[in-house]
């Protein structure tokens, strides 16, 4: 064995050790001894906790189906909002907000959800847990 492949056994050795201490995994590849730091470089890498993380989304997407048949799925699969809307409704369509603004009165609580950031944000507002307007 050359001295140049050495320093490619090297530079695999120390980047597959580098991909599995973040976590990270090389996938549909096969490493060849005459592959070149070029090829190498191209690995494909995918997380394992990215697929989880849509399979948990799925299935507890799915138990809402189960549960609210009568939720407004088109919207809410497109991401979108409509007056009227709860707090879980919105939150399962668009995801956590960013920020949450909550005040408390004598005519009930309302809250400002805050999703994105500038200047692309979005304003929601809800009195008594039920959406009532927006801003985008």
């Amino acid at each position: 064995m050359s001295d140049q492949d050495y320093g490619l056994l090297l530079f695999v050795a120390v980047f597959c050790a580098c991909a599995l201490a973040l976590g990270w995994f090389i996938t549909e590849v096969t490493i060849l001894p005459d592959m070149t730091p070029e090829q190498l470089s191209n690995l494909r890498l995918t997380s394992p906790w990215a697929s989880v993380r849509r399979a948990e989304e799925a299935r507890q997407k799915a138990a809402l189906v189960v549960q609210y048949p009568d939720w407004p799925w088109p919207l809410i699969n497109a991401h979108r909002v409509q007056l009227g809307m709860t707090k879980e409704m919105v939150q399962t369509s668009l995801g956590r907000p960013n920020d949450i603004t909550r005040s408390v009165g004598s005519r009930g609580v309302s809250e400002q959800w805050v999703y994105g950031s500038y200047p692309s944000t979005m304003y929601l507002y809800f009195k008594n847990e039920i959406l009532t307007s927006w801003q985008d």
